[in-house]
Order: C-alpha cells, then structure tokens, then sequence
C-alpha cells in the first residue's frame, strides 16, 4: 500500500516518544480474535496483573468488539505506572502489542487509492515535535497498513466539496493544497490565515466545482489565494465579546471538545449507557452562559467565574501561533478534518468544524493559564488545550450526530465573531 505524507508535514513534524502513558489511559484499544489469543498464550496473566479481568467489551466503534481493559483509575490494564510502559511491549517486544497500540500516534485516511498519513496532536510527544525525523515511523505505518486497511477502502471516492457536491480527486486535492500553501506562509499573521480560512470554506459552497475545467478551477483557487487573502490582511481584526444564542450553543461545542477522554470505559448495560448520557447533557449546560461558576468538566480547571474568560489574554506569542499553524496542516494534510477522518462532513464543513475546535483551543488555553495564575497565553497552555481537542474533534460521537450539524451550521455563520473573541 502506498503512503503519502505530505511534505507540509514531514518538513515541520518530529516525533519521538516520551513515555507519558497518556495514550494507555486515554483510549480504549480494540483487540482482533487473533490479538486476544495471541495475547493470552504470552504469559498468566491474572498472577502477573492481578485481576483476572484482562478484556473487556464495548460497542464504541459500532459493535461489540473486545478491548484491553481499564482499571478503576482508567489505566490500561497492562501499563506499568512506575516507568510509564506497555508491559506486554517491555517483554515481548514491540510487535507483541496490538495493532492499535504499534500504531499510535499515526494516522492513516484512504484516499484515491493511497493513505493519507497524519497524526493525533493528543499525544504529547507530537505536540512537542522533538527527537527524530517523522519519516522513521512510516516503517512500521507501512507494514500496519497491510494488517489494518482492506484494499477494498483505498477505492473510495473524495470527500465531498460541500454537502451535495462531489469532485475528482485531482481537484480535491488543489482545493487542499490551497489550503495548506497559505497555511504555510510566514509572512501572514495566524488570526489572517483563521479568517481566510473562514472565507474559503464559504467560498466553497458558491463556485461548481464538478462542472469548472481544470483551467477555470486553477484560477478561480488562485483568486482565493490572492485576493480575498489582500482583502484579509487589509481589514484589520480586533477583539469583540460574543454572547446570547451564539455563545449558548458554542458551549455545547465548548463541552464535547473539552470533555476528558481518558473517561472512556467499556460499556455496562443500555440502561446505565442512558443514565450517563443524561448526566453528559446536564454537564453540558453548565457551559453554556459565559458567566457564573466554571464547571470542572475537567478535575484540575481552576474555581473561577466564566466570565474571565471571555475576555482576551492578549495577542498570542509567536510559539503559540507555529504551534497552531502545525496543528492545522497536519490535519488538513491528512485529512483529519472531513470525509472518513471527521463524521464525513464535506470540505467546507470539515473548515468549518476545525475553526470552531481552534475557538475552544483559545477558550481552553485561558482556563489553563488561570490555572497558572497567568492573565496571558504560553506554549504550555496551547499544547494541554490541543491534547484535549485533538482527543475529541473525530471521536467525540455526540459532534457528529444530527444535532451538531445543526449547531455547526447555525455557529458557522458565526466564525468572523468567534475567531474575533476567542483568538485574539
């Protein structure tokens, strides 16, 4: 199978593990029949654990699948808290472990027979970006690739421009390479490229993109690129404070975006599965008004009233701004942002759903230089924001339910207002 990391990502991306764990409590790892077996014959486990509950079942992808298990506190079963590692990867070496677990943090999209290769910013080792060239682990992506991928799903056609509106995959992919070639430029100001951002995904839903020839679409994409990124860079953007119905339903994005995935547990039965969902919607109201006591959605959020947060923590440092600008590109280089990689939404969709995801990463960042004592944004504060939106955007079920294509729609004719407020 044939991998294609973009070089918008290899020429910005490093990555070497860091041994944190976070990835053996956040997520839960689905096991194949032949993983389980293989896994069971390595060795006794209950005596080495000492729990006899090794798997565990869950209906997260779909189906009834087995799972490694959690423990109470929602480590892995199999880490080891004293050094931060995979028991089963200490002993038996790397390949013992799942396929999922050899896989992480890389990301791998099909599209127009190949894999689009991207990563998950919820690993702190890629927020980092230090260590080794990201060209080492496309060794192993590759050899997962065959175990994991059917060759059926490298035929399947490019996410759609817009709802409705479908193109060849030559012209999906000009589209994305505008994107990331303005992306790229160092002589614009990220809260630009954010609002440029905004007006191509708008843009998108008025040109016919399936009936332009290849001439008339080269130039029409050269347009966007050019003049309404003039138009941008002339207008000037200053904080202006969002409340009303607009920032109601921005809390309920606030809420799916920042909720803690390492909560992730297999399920119990229908009727406990309808319990939690409730208490999830109750907790998802306590964002909603920018003001009043901020509900810890997350254990360690600071006691403070929402209202601080509302306000701006001044322009963000330049670090901060390289930091998002990566997060972006590995994204929408991947295809992390639409079609299979996020809840099928179309391309401007997709923009749309990471603008509104960069939104809560600026709200976010507040809450954690609150934490700090800090009335200003550090790296820090960008990298802890982006862990808990990247461990959300595309996994998060309730963002992708017909209730948040409503609230996306609606908030997308909000952005300019949402940018203004939360990234400046």
């Amino acid at each position: 199978m044939k991998l294609n990391l973009s070089r918008h990502i290899s020429e910005k991306q490093k990555y070497s593990c860091i041994c944190c764990g976070r990835g053996c409590r956040a997520f839960l790892v689905p096991v194949g029949k032949g993983e389980r077996e293989a896994i069971e014959n390595l060795a006794y486990w209950p005596e080495e654990l000492g729990t006899k509950d090794i798997f565990g079942k869950s209906s997260l992808f779909g189906k009834n699948i087995d799972v490694l298990s959690k423990r109470a506190n929602t480590d892995c079963v199999f880490l080891d808290r004293q050094d931060q590692l995979c028991i089963i990867h200490k002993r038996f070496g790397f390949e013992a472990k799942p396929l999922a677990c050899q896989l992480f943090p890389v990301l791998l999209t099909p599209f127009a027979g190949e894999l689009r290769v991207g990563l998950r910013f919820d690993c702190p080792g890629v927020c980092n970006s230090d260590g080794e060239s990201i060209q080492s682990l496309l060794k192993d992506a590759r050899r997962l690739a065959t175990k994991l991928i059917p060759a059926g799903a490298l035929k399947n056609e490019p996410p759609e421009i817009w709802p409705g509106v479908k193109v060849l995959a030559s012209r999906f992919d000009l589209l994305n390479e505008t994107m990331l070639g303005v992306l790229r430029r160092d002589d614009i100001d990220l809260i630009v490229k954010l609002h440029w951002l905004r007006r191509f995904a708008d843009n998108l839903t008025v040109v016919r993109w399936d009936i332009l020839d290849e001439e008339e679409a080269c130039k029409v994409t050269a347009s966007f690129s050019e003049e309404i990124l003039t138009e941008e860079c002339e207008a000037g953007h200053s904080y202006q404070n969002l409340d009303g119905r607009v920032r109601k339903m921005l809390g309920q994005i606030f809420f799916f975006l920042s909720y803690p995935s390492d909560v992730m547990a297999p399920s119990r039965t229908i009727f406990q599965n309808l319990i939690n969902q409730i208490k999830t919607s109750i907790k998802a109201h306590k964002l909603n008004r920018p003001k009043g006591k901020l509900y810890p959605i997350q254990k360690d959020w600071p006691n403070c009233d929402k209202a601080i947060l509302e306000y701006s923590f001044g322009s963000w440092p330049e670090d901060v701004k390289m930091f998002i600008v990566r997060y972006l590109t590995c994204r929408i280089s991947g295809l992390n942002y639409c079609g299979q990689g996020c809840y099928g939404y179309s391309m401007a969709e997709g923009i749309n759903q990471l603008l509104l995801a960069i939104g809560t990463t600026g709200w976010l960042m507040r809450i954690h230089a609150v934490k700090a004592g800090r009335n200003e944004i550090v790296l820090a504060d960008a990298h802890a924001a982006i862990i808990t939106i990247d461990g959300n955007l595309g996994y998060a079920k309730p963002l992708g339910m017909g209730p948040a294509k409503l609230r996306l729609n609606y908030l997308s004719g909000y952005l300019e207002e949402i940018i203004n407020c939360y990234c400046l």
